[in-house]
């Protein structure tokens, strides 16, 4: 009988070992896994019942009984019946006095394997050696039940000669045949579950947005993830095993490992802008983390670098600190503008209010006397100048809002520089300055509004005249260049900083800063010249010395080019 247990426990072994491979090709899960392992289980019992311990003719023991059992506690009901049919059927098939016995025996260990398993499944009961050693007695108290319904000469010898034996031997041994195959499906799970978080992990490196490497404490690359190879023009697995000297040039591999060296050194964790360029992605501003962690059992120490792309984030910052720096300067200009408005028009109201309070209240006599003629003069003139400031704010908020008038047409622009020029020698007469026309007659016509040309001459001109000492001079020149009419007014007055070059064109500018002084105006021609300038297509520039004087150049395009131009252009 010790050979027949041997044989029995040899097969056990070999149910395990089937099972491991079954399980681990195919889970329990699916379908397939648990039809192979319900053909297994039967499988082993056909086996068992090939060399069995026979008892009277026809009537024979092989452990089937804990073989079945399992079935039904880690097949399932599907892999249960299945065993439970295949060893049935073939317990039938051998035949015998004790056949209808044999068969009971394995329908009431199918069932109490699948009771068993339904109960530790839904946590009433759990899964360990003392709930298996628990049910392997369970099922044999049964089996040994059953045994009772053999013949009674036969069932008296069974009671006599198999019964203890058959308890104490397969109750420990369904115990410990469900430990192993409890042990096997959970390392199968444990290994699953393993590889699919690595899976998820791997997946969140892969297509994470961050790069990230993994190095050991040599500096060699252990890991890292498609937007890192992509930055340095490479791919992960090319990566492996290099180090940043390999990567980067010198400069940047030092500072690298050496910042690598500092994190691993304080076992702390690190974070810290920087910026650095890349083979292939380029200059990026980073947010690097830089992690140091133990591998394997602990012995090993490793870094961990997670460089986020805050170069986006660092041109929005830049972008809020210039809109900052505009909307400063906007509300500067708002002050200088209300400052120059409160000076600009109090000083000519004043003076119309006190000479018109003058003739109307007669304090010099009646009507015609005195020097009433020079205060009406006057009150004209501050009439006069008011109303220029608001022309030149309509005209600002005209173009600012688009709606200014521009009917371009082809114009001569020495005619318009010598209406202009004129038109300006009165007031530079007031100062002794001269101002020398030297635009030529023969210059092409230019594209533009003639309007708008005039208003651009007579701005720069009194500017000039503005800004130029007594006896000074102005010069109006032009020259041709590449399609365009280049106009210049240069004088030989103080010059500007080149520090307010810039603002001048900008509307409320004004090269004395200072709204309380003698510059009059609002500090607005510039700014309508630049924006009417660009409204015929060309451009404006300011040069100027300190201590030389001032020249600015505006373009205008040709309105018909010459025959060699345009064979040029085409």
């Amino acid at each position: 009988m010790v050979a027949e247990f041997a044989k029995a426990a040899s097969l056990l072994l070999s149910l395990c070992l089937l099972y491991a491979f079954i399980a681990q090709r195919w889970p329990n899960g699916e379908l397939t896994g648990k039809i192979l392992s319900g053909v297994l289980f039967g499988a082993i019992c056909v086996i068992g019942m090939e060399a069995p311990v026979a008892i009277a003719p026809g009537v024979i023991f092989d452990p089937r009984s804990v073989i079945i059992s399992l079935s039904g506690v880690f097949g399932g009901p599907v892999g249960g019946v299945i065993a439970a049919v295949i060893a049935g059927g073939y317990r039938i098939y051998l035949g015998g006095g004790g056949a209808p016995v044999g068969v009971a025996v394995v329908v009431a260990c199918v069932c109490l394997g699948i009771g068993f398993r339904a109960a530790f499944k839904s946590g009433r009961v759990p899964l360990n050696w003392l709930t298996l050693l628990a049910f392997g007695l369970l099922v044999h108290l049964v089996v040994v039940a059953i045994f009772t319904q053999l013949p009674p000469p036969v069932a008296e010898k069974v009671m006599k000669t198999v019964a203890l034996p058959f308890l104490v031997t397969f109750t420990p041994a369904t115990m410990v045949l469900g430990m192993i195959l409890a042990y096997i499906d959970d390392r199968i799970d444990t290994r699953r579950a393993l590889a699919a978080s690595e899976a998820r992990l791997q997946a969140v490196i892969d297509n994470g947005p961050n790069a990230m490497t993994l190095k050991d404490k040599d500096g060699r690359i252990l890991l890292v993830n498609p937007a890192y190879a992509a930055w340095v023009g490479s791919s992960p697995d090319a990566l492996i095993g290099k180090t940043m000297w390999d990567v980067f040039p010198e400069s940047d591999a030092r500072a690298i490992i050496d910042k690598d060296n500092s994190v691993m050194a304080s076992g702390e964790i690190s974070i810290y802008e920087t910026t650095r360029t890349f083979p292939s992605a380029g200059l990026k501003h980073l947010r690097n983390h830089k992690i140091p962690v133990l591998l394997g059992a602990g012995s090993d120490r490793a870094l961990i670098t997670i460089m986020v792309d805050i170069t986006q984030e660092k041109t929005v910052q830049e972008d809020l600190r210039s809109a900052l720096h505009l909307a400063e300067d906007a509300n500067q200009a708002k002050t200088r503008f209300l400052a120059t408005m409160s000076h600009e028009l109090r000083t000519p109201l004043n003076a119309i209010i006190g000479f018109s309070e003058i003739l109307y209240k007669q304090y010099f006599g009646p009507p015609g006397a005195g020097k009433y003629k020079e205060y009406a003069k006057d009150i004209h003139t501050s009439a006069a100048y008011l109303l220029s400031l608001v022309e030149d704010l309509l005209d600002i908020s005209a173009i600012e809002a688009g709606a200014a008038l521009n009917d371009p047409e082809a114009i001569a622009i020495h005619d318009i520089a010598a209406e202009c020029a004129d038109a300006a020698r009165d007031r530079a007469y007031q100062k002794n300055i001269g101002i020398d026309l030297a635009v030529p007659e023969g210059l092409p016509l230019v594209l533009a509004d003639a309007r708008a040309v005039k208003q651009i001459f007579l701005n720069l001109l009194v500017n000039a005249v503005k800004f130029t000492p007594p006896s000074g001079k102005v010069r109006i020149f032009a020259t041709v260049t590449d399609g365009f009419v280049a106009v210049s007014v240069a004088d030989n007055g103080p010059g500007i900083d080149a520090r307010l070059i810039d603002r001048l064109l900008e509307p409320f500018a004004k090269r004395n800063q200072n709204p309380f002084t003698t510059e009059k105006g609002w500090g607005l021609g510039l700014s309508i010249s630049k924006s009417l300038v660009e409204m015929q297509g060309g451009e404006i520039r300011i040069d100027s010395v300190v201590g030389e004087g001032t020249t600015v150049t505006f373009t205008l395009p040709v309105a018909v080019r010459s025959e060699a131009a345009a064979a040029a252009a085409v």
